[in-house]
């Protein structure tokens, strides 16, 4: 995100800035779509995302809705208890890899553990040329997730 505000974050800053973009899809119409689809319906507010993020420190509120309000919409959903939520975070631009503390560069990095259920964290692969998913699920979904044909086609 670095890049994409306005004006851009210094490349020596040092911090978080976190942004949600969320979308609700009716579990009734997941199962008529397809994961294509599927994916793009996730990906629309992520675009949205990504295009307000480069407003985020110009606008007269100092970004504040555009980094609370999804945040507020998110909680709103989970305290309403209709809705499984889940998390993703793409962490394949971090360079992981390239880290070096003395020891060399790690032939392996991870997530580590999850804080919640039902997160999907994103990174890239020790080759650069792909995407390592770490999924963590509640326990009575993972036998779906592991056996879903379409899910298995994108494993190596």
């Amino acid at each position: 995100m670095r890049g994409r505000t306005i004006p851009p974050l210094p490349n020596n800053l040092c911090g978080n800035l976190g942004l949600q973009a969320v979308q609700s899809i009716d579990a009734n119409k997941t199962k008529d779509i397809g994961f294509d689809d599927l994916v793009c319906l996730v990906g629309e507010p992520i675009d949205k995302t990504i295009q307000d993020c480069s407003e985020v420190f110009s606008r007269e509120d100092g970004g504040e809705s555009i980094i609370i309000d999804p945040a507020l919409r998110t909680n709103e959903i989970i305290i309403s208890g209709d809705t499984n939520v889940l998390w993703f975070s793409d962490w394949s631009k971090f360079g992981f890899y390239d880290a070096d503390f003395g020891w060399g560069n790690p032939i392996w990095a991870s997530a580590g553990s999850m804080f919640a259920d039902n997160i999907v964290v994103l990174m890239g692969n020790k080759e650069g040329d792909g995407i390592e998913a770490m999924v963590h699920l509640e326990q009575n979904y993972m036998p779906y997730f592991e056996q879903d044909e379409e899910i298995k086609s994108f494993c190596s």
